[in-house]
Formats: C-alpha cells, structure tokens, sequence
C-alpha cells in the first residue's frame, strides 16, 4: 500500500520524500491505512529503480540536496493497477491481532485482562477524538473522505460495544 501512497501524492505535485513524510503524518495516514512513514523512502527508492518515478531536479537546503521526485508513465500505470486492486478489497478487514489473541485470554490473570481490555477502550474513545477532528477539517473539503472518515469512526464505535460485551463476559 505505501507504493500507492507514494505514487497518489507525486500525482498531486512533485515533491521530496520529507515533504511526502510530512503530508503522511499530518493526514495521520499511518493510523488509518497501516502505514508507516518511515517505509516511504524504501518505497522512493525501490519506484526509482523500477522507472516509475524519476528526478524531476534537486533542491540545496543548506548542506543538503534533495531530490524532488514525479510519478513516470509506468507509475501512472501501477497506479491504475492499484487502484482498481484496492477498490475491490473488502472496506473492513477482518484481519486481527485481537481475534487472534483473544481465545487465549484465559491464560492471564482475570483482573489483568480486564484491565487491558479497558485499555484497549480508551485507546479507541482517543482514536475517535483525534478522527472527528479529521472529520471536522477533511470532511468540508471531500465528501469521499468525510464518509470514509464516518465509517472508520463508526467501526471504531463498533469495536468499543464488542469490547463491552468482552468485559461483561469476563
């Protein structure tokens, strides 16, 4: 998914890797999409190397040069590809840590895990807070992003009604 990334936003404008590292984490990307910014100049380095993206010139900042990258015609084809792949993936995948984890949960002390699946509720009530602001700033300029927004907030509601029932269980 982070070659995607990467190729969506050198669609938008020609950019740097600091700059595509900055755009990722102020869209908080790396909590919605399981991404990690770091991976971005990987993925710089690999699209190079295959043609499809490609030095548009380099910029001096102080002692350093920058490359400012774009995306190639065989970018823009990986880019379809990928596209059309990704629409066609279930929205909310079932793949989970948790699910995984949670037939062993009797394995640990009953307070502890209470304990933790309290935790776990919290982080979550904190996710929903940071994504309505999103919702608030992002949701004005996209109605695409504002009802992906909405969606994730209201799985997120989801998880925490599953996890109450998980500690009434306990």
């Amino acid at each position: 998914m982070v070659r995607f990334v990467v190729l969506s936003l050198l669609r938008m404008k020609e950019m740097h890797g600091y700059e595509l590292q900055n755009l990722v984490q102020a869209s908080k990307m790396e909590q919605w999409a399981n991404l990690l910014s770091g991976s971005l100049y990987h993925a710089l380095n690999s699209l190079e190397k295959e043609g499809k993206i490609e030095t548009a010139r380099e910029e001096r900042t102080g002692a350093r040069i920058r490359k400012v990258y774009r995306i190639t015609e065989e970018g823009e084809k990986e880019f379809q590809a990928e596209l059309k792949k990704a629409l066609l993936s279930p929205p909310g995948s079932t793949k989970s840590d948790f699910a995984l984890a949670l037939p062993w949960i009797s394995q640990i002390p009953q307070e502890e895990a209470k304990q933790l699946i309290l935790q776990n509720i919290k982080q979550i009530e904190q996710q929903i807070a940071s994504w309505e602001v999103g919702l608030e700033y992002k949701g004005k300029q996209n109605p695409l992003i504002k009802i992906s927004i909405e969606h994730g907030i209201e799985k997120m509601k989801l998880d925490i009604a599953y996890l109450n029932k998980i500690m009434a269980m306990l």
